[in-house]
Order: C-alpha cells, then structure tokens, then sequence
C-alpha cells in the first residue's frame, strides 16, 4: 500500500512541476533599450516595473526601444505603444508598421510630454488593434 501511495504522490508532484514550468514558459515580457543598452526588463505581472530618467542625464540623441514579446503572437493584428498620465490620460499612441511588438520614442519626447501634462511619471501600456484591452507594462519617472 505504501507503493502505491509513494507511486501515486510521485505522479501528482511530476505533473504538477510540469504544469508550473508551462506557466512560466508563455508569459509575457517586455524589454526596455536607451541607446541600444539594456535599461529595464520584466514581464506582465513584475511589482518593480519603474524607469527613473533623471533630467540631467537625457540627451537629445538618445531614444528608448521598447520591445513587447507576447506568448501567443498576432500577425495580423496592429500593435500599438500608449502612453498615459500618472491621472490616468491617454496622452500619445505610438504605432509601428514594421513591427507589432517593437516601438521608438526619444528620450527628450518622454520629458516634454512628462512637462506639458504635468506629469512626473509616465505609464506605458501595449494594446493591439483597437481593442480596450490595454496592459501596463512600465511606469517612467522622470526626476
């Protein structure tokens, strides 16, 4: 009996590791670029999702890359980059035609927009098409 309790624990303890490691496999993740280096990364549900940009270090040559890598891909949808107010409003969209996961803004555009509207941080969320399914992918602050 003791076989078949061991055995049958065994069974459930693999399947369930199995499942677990699927999970983790097909989240989706986003990758932030400033001159081509690596600034911030994370994924859809990360707590530490905060770009701090300090006013004195932005150059005017410098452009963020913001790479979204989704789990299950749409090649036909639109792609498109919101960026919102801490309050909330939307105050840019970004589209892309070459790529649906991969956006451009200058780093300078960033801290204008913070400046017009007032606001210190900035959120940055991911929609495709035109549906109200937004996610939020980071906050920049900008100091």
């Amino acid at each position: 009996m003791k076989k078949y309790l061991t055995l049958l624990f065994l069974f459930f303890s693999v399947v369930g590791f199995a499942k677990l490691k699927i999970a983790t496999d097909t989240i989706s993740f986003w990758k932030v670029y400033n001159g081509g280096e690596l600034i911030k990364e994370g994924d859809i549900f990360s707590k530490n999702s905060k770009i701090i940009l300090k006013k004195g270090k932005i150059r005017a040559i410098d452009t963020l890359n913001v790479k979204y890598f989704d789990d299950t891909p749409c090649h036909d949808c639109n792609g498109s980059l919101t960026i919102k107010t801490k309050n909330e409003m939307e105050i840019k969209k970004i589209e892309n035609l070459k790529s649906n996961y991969d956006f451009d803004i200058k780093t300078t555009d960033v801290q204008v927009l913070a400046f017009k509207n007032k606001s210190s941080i900035l959120k940055f969320y991911y929609r495709e098409d035109d549906s109200q399914n937004e996610i939020l992918l980071f906050e920049i602050e900008i100091k």
